[in-house]
């Protein structure tokens, strides 16, 4: 039972993140008004991953009601390796609708949302140590 709880803590927290992401996006376009994203744009979206990459990892780690940081590093694994592989390829993907990456943005974009996620999974590990302590 608690391997099936840990894999919907780590679904759930995936969920989470995403939407924080989609939301993120639809906000910082809404907010640009710009047809065409620029600099500005990918470092709202760099900066906007910490605390979507937080949910994740705090939502995973509340969840999983044991080993938060485990829970939140497997999201991390994930989000690391989605966020190498879109580097590997994510340039062409923007190159074909005629939007040109600052050189920066792919490879900091894993970095930010692994960051996130693993200070979520920390500061619930750490809720739930000072919360033992005190009873």
């Amino acid at each position: 039972m608690q391997i099936l709880r840990s894999m919907l803590a780590v679904i759930v927290g995936i969920i989470a993140m995403i939407a924080m992401v989609v939301l993120g996006d639809g906000v910082g376009l809404f907010v640009l008004d710009s047809p065409q994203p620029g600099p500005g744009y990918m470092l709202y979206l760099l900066l906007w991953n910490l605390p979507a990459g937080f949910v994740g990892g705090y939502v995973a780690a509340s969840l999983a009601n044991r080993k938060p940081m485990s829970h939140a590093g497997f999201i991390a694994g994930i989000v690391l390796a989605m966020g190498v592989a879109y580097m590997l390829d994510g340039s062409q993907t923007y190159e074909s609708k005629g939007i040109e990456l600052p050189e920066w943005y792919l490879p900091l974009l894993p970095a930010t949302g692994v960051t996130g996620v693993l200070l979520g999974g920390w500061v619930k590990a750490r809720r739930k140590v000072v919360t033992s302590r005190q009873d």
